[in-house]
């Protein structure tokens, strides 16, 4: 990791930045990523398959996939304070009893775990049908070795966790190099990359138009515009 870069691989970060923040939604929010899932057919068709959200944050995409039908969406993160927090935010979201006596009471749709990506052996084996990855694994990247050491133990523990063979794993990225299926390495023998897909990102007219430090706006009739952003969805399979 380059010295002075923000440290998007420690939980020490993570832990404070979620103390001062409510919500935020990295890359692509549902009302872009849900339509992408759909078109490319990648969402389960039965309401009842089991959805993972790796490295969940506060992000609303638990919500976005029960309100779109999902009846089993588990979500991890290494932190722990965050994980309550979305357990408690999101059963009142959903009105979910939570009074374990409630005759009503049964798993809720919407779990919550305490749980490292890189470790992930509390979870059965081949349980879930897609995972779901928005920039968990370019936070990860931040920190690794130059054999890509912790990307390939998260290839491995989301190869263990999804159904085999067949089973998805989506990761929406900054970077249009993240593969997974080297021929040495990484992904070797548990995955196929079958797609990936460039989606720009829609920039606010704020971030079009250029201010500079001192808060004054470009000179009339010359809007300055910032470069086109693009988001990188892949598409992975399980051998």
């Amino acid at each position: 990791m380059v010295s002075g870069a923000t440290p998007f691989d420690k939980q020490e970060y993570w832990s404070q930045r979620f103390d001062r923040e409510a919500s935020f939604e990295w890359l692509m929010p549902w009302t872009v990523l849900g339509p992408h899932l759909l078109a490319l057919d990648l969402l389960p068709r039965d309401p009842s398959a089991r959805i993972l959200n790796l490295g969940c944050g506060n992000s609303d995409l638990p919500l976005d996939l029960y309100r779109a039908g999902y009846q089993h969406v588990t979500s991890v993160d290494f932190v722990g304070s965050v994980v309550n927090r979305m357990r408690e935010r999101c059963e009142r979201a959903i009105g979910w009893p939570s009074s374990p006596s409630s005759p009503s009471a049964r798993e809720c749709p919407l779990q919550f775990l305490e749980m490292d990506c890189l470790d992930m052996s509390a979870l059965p084996q081949g349980s879930f049908q897609l995972c779901v990855d928005k920039s968990t694994s370019d936070a990860i990247s931040c920190g690794d070795d130059d054999e890509c050491t912790k990307l390939k133990t998260l290839c491995e523990q989301v190869a263990r966790v999804v159904v085999q063979p067949g089973g998805l794993w989506c990761v929406i990225s900054y970077s249009r190099f993240r593969q997974y299926e080297w021929t040495e390495g990484l992904g070797q023998g548990l995955w196929r990359t079958e797609r990936i897909e460039e989606v720009k990102v829609e920039q606010t007219r704020q971030q079009q138009q250029r201010i500079d430090n001192a808060g004054t706006q470009p000179e009339a009739g010359h809007t300055v515009h910032a470069p086109d952003v693009f988001m990188y969805l892949y598409i992975n399979r399980r051998l």
